[in-house]
């Protein structure tokens, strides 16, 4: 019987303990003039919210001065957006032959200074029309790689300007390449 009881008192004295230790792992006060009215209010949250706070943060509240949970929706004000330019580099084409009823095969060399390719852009005067290219890259002009096959430009400017003429590349450390 004596056990009964000390093992109640010790379920209650937890419970009232739980009851008083702090419900949130992190809180910040948020602070606004109250002139009675309500009001859109714009709260920035800092790092250290963010890094307490779980994915999506489901488990964020925003209680008001007696504790009563509020309404809020959360939007990210800033996206970071990276944007990536590509830097012409200088070059020279060391030959140009026709292959086949209408294909072409070009040879290009980048200058000695020139940073390592990371696409091209093919600049023709044609319109209204869909290639399919194969890239290759070498270090010696002897011995050539594929870097990309399959790699598709067009011009549909007959029926709406939409173009592609740039061809990304896998990292290489090529000085010359050769489409066809």
């Amino acid at each position: 019987m004596l056990a009964k009881i000390l093992l109640l008192v010790c379920l209650l004295s937890a419970q009232s303990y739980a009851a008083e230790a702090p419900a949130y792992r992190l809180s910040r006060a948020v602070v606004r003039q109250d002139d009675g009215a309500q009001a859109l209010l714009a709260v920035a949250l800092d790092d250290a919210v963010y890094a307490a706070s779980a994915d999506g943060f489901y488990d964020l509240r925003l209680s008001d001065q007696n504790d009563v949970e509020t309404p809020y929706l959360l939007q990210k004000i800033v996206d970071r957006n990276t944007a990536v330019q590509r830097v012409a580099s200088p070059s020279e084409t060391l030959d140009l032959q026709k292959t086949g009823a209408d294909g072409i095969s070009i040879t290009a060399s980048l200058a000695k200074d020139a940073a390592d390719a990371d696409g091209l852009s093919i600049i023709t005067a044609q319109h209204d029309f869909e290639y399919t290219l194969q890239i290759q890259g070498s270090s010696d002009n002897k011995a050539w790689q594929m870097l990309t096959d399959n790699a598709v430009i067009y011009d549909y400017s007959r029926y709406m300007a939409i173009d592609k003429r740039d061809i990304d590349l896998p990292p290489n450390r090529h000085c010359a390449g050769k489409t066809a």
